[in-house]
């Protein structure tokens, strides 16, 4: 799964929620399409059931946005998120899994001149 920040977030809970996702994957040849139908999977696990940290939801949507833009050639992808998204993928990338709600306004933006341009990235 390309979805690392997410499996860092979420810890060992990680392996359980996806191994539940296997049950019923939908069809996808590429490693990409599985973790987008993944970060589905768990926006619909969080929408009935909640996820923690709450703002591993932010990380997921900021990875499968990132996916989006990198895999499916998309010349525009925006999220607005509402934590601190920048802060924390540091955090996380450093082995730190922060403590707290970390909640702040962090747009994400993703954008290339055309399909086969260089794909830029720009996080507030």
């Amino acid at each position: 799964v390309q979805l690392p920040l997410t499996r860092k977030a979420l810890g060992a809970r990680f392996a359980d929620l996806f191994r539940n996702y296997g049950v019923n994957p939908p069809p996808g040849r590429r490693p990409f399409e599985d973790a987008l139908g993944f970060a589905r999977h768990l926006e619909e696990h969080a929408a009935a059931n909640g996820l923690e940290p709450a703002w591993a939801l932010s990380i997921l949507r900021y990875e499968a946005a990132k996916l989006e833009a990198t895999w499916l050639k998309r010349r525009f992808v925006f999220r607005s998120l509402p934590h601190a998204v920048k802060k924390l993928a540091a955090w996380l990338a450093a082995g730190d899994v922060p403590e707290g709600s970390h909640q702040r306004f962090s747009p994400a933006l993703w954008w290339r001149a055309s399909a086969s341009s260089r794909l830029r990235h720009w996080l507030g």
